[in-house]
């Protein structure tokens, strides 16, 4: 974010100074909500509505219930280890591996970003097979046909819809706004879509766990509309991927020339996406959904 405030791109710096507003109004909104929520509480927790919704029963396995609490996960590992090979990768790199190298790793469509991609490909296919695997009848269902398609999305917008491969230009007119000069939109109007997609990121590897375990409304909300929910030690995990930030990451560790850490948090972020649509998977798409449900 600062480095958006301070960009020398006059768009980049409105939209920066947008997003510090609008952070600042959905902040207060949300302390007077949470304040007016906490002090009605009781005539809500009594009101019909609030009684039939959680009396709604949500299908989820025994197992799978059981899982989520569990730190000690595969899953959990396994983004463990990319977090810590990535810091390894930053602080030793250059080292290692020549600039010419460096470059082809880190570059636009090197094998950071084609990673990347190709992870989302695969977690936008087990997401769509959930789906299937689950039914239309279920809560799940048109929530994991919703990732799917978010996958595939930001796969493409990864690689920027394979206009470097098939050698495209960049129209104009998207050249005007995109900070990046690339056929995709996430990069249009500044860095908004990278600062939107880091605290959803840390949303739901934070927030939505915490609200599932003590919460039991928002976990009733949660079930309802299918979100998946990482276990506690892929949450914990993500938490560590999602703070991969630049004001984070080089007050104890020197930049690595061509890296752009924005590049190593996303692959993070599709590894994290992967492993979650695993852990779903594993409880809703196999045989042992079908034989506890």
């Amino acid at each position: 974010m600062d480095h958006s405030l301070t960009s020398e791109v006059e768009l980049t710096r409105k939209v920066a100074y947008g997003e510090v507003a609008a952070v600042r109004i959905f902040l207060s909104a949300a302390v007077v909500i949470t304040l007016v929520a906490a002090l009605s509480w009781p005539r809500i927790a009594s009101s019909a509505p609030y009684r039939r919704n959680m009396g709604v029963k949500v299908p989820i396995p025994a197992t799978y219930a059981t899982y989520l609490r569990r730190v000690s996960t595969s899953t959990a590992i396994i983004l463990f280890t990319a977090v810590i090979l990535t810091l390894l990768y930053i602080r030793f790199g250059a080292l290692v591996f020549t600039r010419g190298q460096l470059w082809w790793i880190n570059g636009e469509d090197g094998i950071l970003e084609s990673i990347s991609a190709m992870i989302l490909l695969v977690a936008a296919g087990i997401s769509a097979l959930v789906a299937y695997r689950i039914g239309r009848g279920h809560p799940r269902f048109g929530m994991h046909i919703f990732l799917a398609i978010l996958f595939f999305l930001m796969c493409g917008e990864e690689i920027s819809w394979g206009q470097r491969i098939f050698g495209l230009e960049t129209p104009e007119g998207l050249r005007a706004v995109n900070v990046q000069g690339e056929i995709n939109l996430h990069n249009n109007f500044g860095y908004i879509a990278d600062h939107l997609f880091i605290l959803c990121f840390l949303i739901w590897a934070a927030l939505v766990p915490l609200s599932y375990h003590f919460v039991p409304p928002l976990r009733q909300m949660i079930l309802r509309i299918g979100l998946p929910v990482p276990s506690a030690g892929l949450a914990i995990a993500m938490v560590m991927a999602g703070m991969m930030l630049d004001p984070v990451i080089y007050q104890v560790i020197p930049p690595l020339k061509t890296l752009r850490l924005a590049e190593a948090r996303e692959t993070l972020a599709a590894i994290a996406f992967l492993l979650l649509m695993w852990e779903v998977k594993k409880y809703f798409a196999d045989a042992q959904w079908e034989r506890e449900n």
